[in-house]
């Protein structure tokens, strides 16, 4: 089979959980034997092609007033001009049309959209190929993708973030199915009637390779937990370093690791100059982070989809503390419902902390971590994907090579 996976960023370009989860998609995909081609964008320059692990990528240049991957400094007036262009994008569909028409995949299936726009559905569906797309964030539904504004989190739609999101859900009807790595990201859709009831809709998990079993975290105290992802107010690192502050008379001796890059940055740093208990170690690969925790924190308070950062620890047999935000609950159930905490409480991370650093639950916990890794095995999920493609194209009526 063919399989076109389309994403506005990609390898080389900085990796954040969604990326990842695409690049490991496609590794499984070609290792189950299918034929697959990433299409992403890239800054400014020629088309081009290159090739990441073992698939091809095709890069295009965004078309708009400059490269998604560069938004963070932008001023708000140019932003809101990129998002007005980026809600249908005829260029972007135009040049992905051009891709779709000289490689002639069998499936196209889209991802990160923004950069792209909705657009590039109907290019598709003008070549007669069935689509399918993956939520990773809110795009159909807010132009900033997180439902999230002024530190809080949009429990109702802005009526600006309607406006935006009208055009892009009238070209949902280009889809022949929809998958979320989370229930909650999905119900968050289907409750508002973003797709035709005849979209096929699915839960299925991202891919998240399990590894042999290994953990240096400390056995006794000082015993360490973490944070790793984009150092964003979304992601609740200021809820954390709040609470971690206040944790210096009852736990002195437990210590912080905060790994990873963004806007606050600078706030990190402060922190762990003021606080021995705390390190700020930039970015940091996943198997030299994950060893050194006996939990990782998720304190997100945006309705994050599914941290694949969840994953990775699991698969490292650590446990996770994490949030009631978005579909982090899903996961941390896996291993225990007593390890999710309220972020408005602080208290009750302190509870579920406590839980989590428990020796005599440490190997109940790293059991359980390594067992919810089967279903988000490369060959699990591939497979499942796989299923999924068959369906959509057997709808379409098109025959198989």
């Amino acid at each position: 089979m063919r399989v076109m996976l389309v994403i506005a960023n990609y390898l080389p370009y900085p990796e954040y959980g969604a990326e990842r989860a695409v690049r490991l998609l496609a590794t499984a995909l070609v290792d189950a034997g299918h034929t697959v081609r990433v299409l992403t964008t890239c800054p400014t320059g020629d088309d081009r092609c290159g090739r990441v692990k073992n698939h091809d990528v095709q890069y295009i240049a965004q078309k708009n007033w400059y490269w998604s991957g560069d938004r963070d400094s932008k001023m708000f007036l140019t932003k809101l001009a990129w998002h007005i262009r980026d809600t249908r994008n005829p260029g972007m569909a135009t040049a992905a049309g051009a891709v779709f028409e000289a490689w002639q995949p069998d499936v196209v299936h889209t991802h990160i959209l923004a950069g792209f726009s909705v657009d590039v559905w109907q290019a598709a569906a003008r070549r007669e190929i069935p689509v399918v797309h993956t939520l990773h964030d809110y795009y159909l539904l807010c132009p900033q993708s997180n439902m999230f504004r002024g530190g809080h989190t949009c429990e109702t739609q802005c009526p600006g973030c309607g406006l935006f999101s009208l055009p892009r859900i009238r070209e949902t009807r280009h889809l022949a199915a929809v998958t979320a790595p989370s229930a909650a990201v999905l119900s968050a859709h289907t409750s508002r009637g973003v797709f035709s009831k005849r979209t096929v809709t699915e839960v299925m998990q991202n891919v998240c390779p399990s590894r042999p079993p290994t953990n240096n975290a400390p056995q006794h105290e000082p015993f360490c937990i973490g944070f790793i992802g984009r150092l964003t107010v979304d992601k609740g690192l200021e809820h954390l370093l709040t609470w971690f502050r206040s944790t210096q008379r009852d736990i002195p001796q437990l210590r912080l690791l905060i790994a990873g890059s963004g806007p606050l940055e600078n706030q990190v740093k402060d922190a762990a100059a003021h606080d021995a208990r705390i390190t700020f170690l930039g970015y940091t690969r996943p198997d030299e982070f994950f060893p050194k925790l006996n939990a990782l924190i998720v304190p997100s308070i945006w309705h994050d989809p599914s941290p694949v950062v969840i994953r990775e620890a699991y698969s490292f047999g650590v446990p996770v503390v994490g949030s009631t935000s978005g579909g982090i609950p899903e996961l941390v159930r896996l291993v225990d419902e007593r390890l999710i905490f309220e972020p408005s409480r602080p208290e009750s991370l302190s509870t579920a902390l406590a839980i989590a650093l428990d020796p005599t639950l440490r190997p109940q916990f790293r059991d359980k971590a390594y067992a919810a890794m089967a279903r988000f095995a490369p060959e699990h999920v591939a497979g499942e994907t796989e299923r999924l493609y068959r369906q959509v194209i057997e709808g379409k009526g098109i025959a198989l090579s």
